[in-house]
């Protein structure tokens, strides 16, 4: 092989061309769409193995320092009914923090079925924005039962005692047994209900509805 580069060397030389430059190491070539598109296929893996469990909070990362293409990416996704894993990319949105998302994540929320209603109103609660919090609170009084208690759920876990207002209503207006059931049990855990109330409860014909009002019922001081 030496031999032959020398004998092409020495053949330029002769004729009087320049030799070529050695060659460099290959640079990528991927442009940013490239790029974009391979950090959002590798958000959307379904493998639960930690490699790429790793992998895809790696995606995650560079998607949300690339906020300004990728958000606008992952919204059209959802929107479109295109994500390959629709909860990945529910789960990313709030990170963001962009009010743009709080619409098509309650859409979900409202119109998905019983795991990606969960799943949006999970999202909405952890939005920074009220707006996420007014969205869950709407949602609370939807005929839909599981869009419902993905709402209450959510506003549970968003911790902003704003919505004990909407989960007392929810816990006792709405019509399905099981959403009054976890509007209850989130108003109590918020602090929404005082302890006169809880103990008004806790003696509730309903055997659940005892059991939800006796678990946050301060102990009897000794």
């Amino acid at each position: 092989m030496i031999a032959v580069l020398a004998s092409v060397l020495g053949a330029a030389a002769c004729e009087g061309r320049k030799p070529l430059p050695p060659m460099s190491n290959p640079v990528s070539t991927a442009g940013p769409t490239d790029e974009l598109e391979t950090h959002l296929t590798a958000l959307q893996s379904a493998e639960g193995d930690e490699f790429h469990k790793r992998e895809r909070e790696r995606a995650a990362e560079w998607l949300l320092a690339h906020a300004d293409v990728a958000h606008a990416r992952l919204l059209a996704l959802l929107v479109e009914e295109r994500a390959s894993n629709a909860g990945a990319v529910i789960a990313l949105l709030p990170r963001f923090g962009r009010a743009e998302s709080i619409g098509p994540l309650s859409s979900v929320l409202e119109r998905g079925g019983e795991i990606l209603s969960w799943d949006a109103g999970q999202a909405l609660a952890k939005h920074p924005l009220d707006a996420a919090r007014e969205a869950l609170q709407r949602a609370a009084g939807s005929p839909r039962k599981w869009t419902a208690i993905a709402a209450v759920d959510g506003l549970a876990a968003r911790g902003d005692r704003a919505a004990c207002a909407s989960l007392r209503s929810t816990a006792t207006d709405h019509s399905d047994h099981g959403v009054r059931l976890h509007a209850l049990s989130g108003a109590a855990r918020l602090g929404c209900y005082s302890q006169a109330e809880l103990q008004t409860l806790s003696q509730d014909p309903d055997s659940e509805v005892r059991e939800v009002a006796g678990r946050h019922l301060a102990p009897e001081p000794r």
